[in-house]
C-alpha cells in the first residue's frame, strides 16, 4: 500500500512526544528570536551530529544556515518559519534529521482545529489519492486542489517537508505523498467540512468531493479503531491454497511489543517450515526502520551462516545524545548495563559513547551474528518487496539481502544507499519557536571501507502503483511477483 495510513502512524509514532508542543502556528516570531532560533540549532547540529557533512561539503552546510539567517527579514508565524527550517534541514540529506511530524499533526489540531486524513501517491508529476478515510473518493482520481488550494502547490510544500537520504529522489516524493495530510490540514485550512477537487477516475470528469476533518478526539478514536484494520497490521502471514507459498509482511524494526514480535516472526517460520513451503514472499513496503538487532533475526531465518549488522558505527557524545539515553544513563540502569550486559556488543558500544567527552567520536565495530536453529533457517526461493517508504533498518535488510543474492527484489528505489545510514536520532527544541527537529546521533556503515555513496538502492524489478490498480485495490508489486511464479 502506497502512502500508507500504516506509515503515517509510524512516522507520528517515531516523532510525537508529550512534549511535542510549538507555539501556535500563527504566532508571529520577531527577526531577532527566528535567527537566535538558526544559531542555536546550527551550534546543536555541529556539537550533535556525527558527520553533518556526510552528503554535503561542511562549507555548504554553513552557506545553508548563513542563507536562511540572511533571509530572516521581517516577522514571520511559526508556520512559516517552519518552512524554513525544513528546507534548511532538508539540506543535509539525512532520512533521520528533519521536521517533527508528530508535532505538526499537533499544529494543525492548535490552528484550524482540525485534521484531514487522506494518503495520495504520485505518478509522472500528477497527485493521485489512494484512499480517504471516509471512502468518499474513487481510489486512483488524480487529486486537484483541496478547500481552494491547488495540489500541486501542497505537494511542493510537502516536499520540502518530506525528508531524503542521499539522492533518493524517488523516496523523498513516498515520504511527500505520506505527510500530504499534514501539510494539507496546515495550509489548507482544514475545517469540520473540506471540499476536494478531483478528476474522477471512473467517469474522467472533474467533481467535488465534499470530506470530514477531525478533531483530536475524532481522530485518536477513528485511529484506533483503523489500526485493527489487516492492511494496517504491522506483522501479517498469508499461505497461498496449496500452502506452497508464503507472504510475510513485517512493517517495521521498531515493535511496540519484543515479545509478540519476536515470538511471531519465529511462529510464522516454523509454520513455513512445517508446511515446507517453496516460496517466501518478505514484504518491507513502508518499514521505516528501527533496531538493528531485529534486522539480524529477521534475516537469520534466511541465512545458515546467520548474520551481523552493522559492521561499525561512528557515534558522538553530546548532551543531546544523553538526553536521548537518559533513562538508561542513569545510576542503577548505568549500573545494570554495566554488570550484566557488558559482553552484549549493543550495550558495550553504548556505554563505550557516553563515556566520552562531549563532542568526541568514537569508531565501535562489531561481530557478533544472530544465527538460528539450522532446522528453522528457510532455504527456498526469496522474494523481497520494497518501496520508497522503506527507510534506515529497512535498507540495511535491502542491503543484506541484494549483497547476498539472497532472492530477487521488487519494487521502488528505497529511502538509503549500499553503504548505510545515520540514526539515534533526538529530538531538539528550538528555544523561541519551540519547534522540534530530530538530530541524529549515530553514522550507521554497512561496510568499513568508509566510502560513502548518495544514490538509493535499486529493486531487480521496478514496479510501481498506477491509477487503474489502486483503484481495483490491487496489489500491483505483489501480482508482478505471483504472476512470475506460474
Amino acid at each position: 500500500m502506497i502512502a500508507s495510513y500504516r506509515l503515517l502512524v509510524i512516522l507520528l509514532m517515531l516523532s510525537c512526544s508529550p512534549a511535542a508542543f510549538a507555539q501556535h502556528p500563527d504566532s508571529l516570531l520577531t527577526k531577532e528570536e527566528m535567527r537566535d532560533d538558526l544559531d542555536s540549532l546550527l551550534k546543536t547540529v555541529l556539537e550533535s551530529h556525527p558527520q553533518p557533512g556526510g552528503f554535503i561539503s561542511s562549507s555548504s552546510l554553513d552557506s545553508a544556515f548563513k542563507d536562511a539567517w540572511s533571509n530572516v527579514t521581517s516577522e514571520k508565524s511559526v508556520l512559516d518559519f517552519s518552512y524554513t527550517i525544513a528546507e534548511l534541514m532538508f539540506t543535509m540529506h539525512d532520512s533521520h534529521s528533519g521536521m517533527d511530524y508528530g508535532q505538526m499533526q499537533q499544529m494543525s489540531f492548535d490552528g484550524s482545529g482540525y485534521f484531514l486524513p487522506f494518503s495520495c501517491f504520485t505518478q509522472d508529476d500528477k497527485i493521485y489519492i489512494h484512499h480517504d478515510w471516509e471512502e468518499k473518493i474513487p481510489r486512483g482520481s488524480e487529486l486537484i486542489a483541496v478547500n481552494g488550494e491547488s495540489a500541486s502547490k501542497l505537494y511542493e510544500l510537502s516536499l520540502k517537508y518530506a525528508c531524503t537520504e542521499g539522492e533518493a529522489a524517488s523516496s523523498h516524493k513516498r515520504i511527500a505523498d505520506a505527510i500530504i495530510a499534514l501539510v494539507t490540514s496546515l495550509y489548507a485550512d482544514a475545517d469540520s467540512s473540506n471540499t476536494i477537487d478531483v478528476i474522477n477516475f471512473e467517469t474522467n470528469e472533474k467533481e467535488t468531493f465534499t470530506i470530514k476533518g477531525y478533531t483530536k478526539k475524532e481522530y485518536a478514536k477513528a485511529k484506533k479503531l483503523r489500526s485493527e484494520m489487516k492492511e494496517n497490521k504491522i506483522l501479517d502471514i498469508e499461505f497461498n491454497e496449496d500452502n506452497t507459498r508464503a507472504i510475510l509482511k513485517v512493517g517495521t524494526f521498531a515493535p511496540p511489543n519484543s515479545r509478540y514480535y519476536k515470538r511471531y516472526i519465529k511462529h510464522a517460520f516454523e509454520d513455513i517450515t512445517e508446511l515446507n513451503c517453496d516460496t517466501v514472499i518478505l514484504d518491507l513496503r513502508d518499514n521505516g526502520g528501527g533496531s538493528s538487532s531485529w534486522v539480524e533475526y529477521l534475516y537469520s531465518f534466511l541465512d545458515e551462516k546467520g548474520h551481523n549488522t552493522p559492521s561499525n558505527v561512528i557515534a558522538k557524545n553530546s548532551k543531546l545524545a544523553i538526553k536521548r539515553g537518559r533513562i538508561l544513563t542513569r545510576g542503577f540502569s548505568k549500573f545494570i548495563l554495566r554488570n550484566f550486559f557488558k559482553k552484549n556488543e549493543d550495550v558495550a558500544s553504548f556505554l563505550r559513547v557516553i563515556d566520552l567527552p562531549f563532542g568526541q567520536l568514537d569508531t565501535t565495530y562489531f561481530l557478533d551474528r544472530t544465527i538460528q536453529k539450522k532446522e528453522l533457517v528457510f532455504q527456498g526461493e526469496c522474494f523481497l518487496l520494497i518501496n520508497g517508504l522503506t527507510a534506515s533498518a529497512g535498507v540495511d535488510f535491502t542491503n543484506t539481502f541484494k549483497k547476498n543474492k539472497r532472492g530477487i527484489v521488487v519494487g521502488e528505489a528505497c529511502l538509503g544507499p549500499v553503504s548505510g545510514t545515520w540514526g539515534n536520532p533526538a529530538i531538539y527544541t528550538l528555544p523561541n519557536s519551540k519547534l522540534r527537529v530530530s538530530i541524529a546521533t549515530i553514522r550507521y556503515n554497512y561496510d568499513n571501507s568508509f566510502l560513502y555513496s548518495a544514490n538509493a538502492i535499486e529493486p531487480d524489478f521496478s514496479v510501481y502503483p498506477t491509477p487503474k490498480g489502486v483503484n481495483e485495490e490491487r496489489d500491483e508489486v505483489l501480482e508482478f511477483v505471483i504472476g512470475g511464479l506460474k
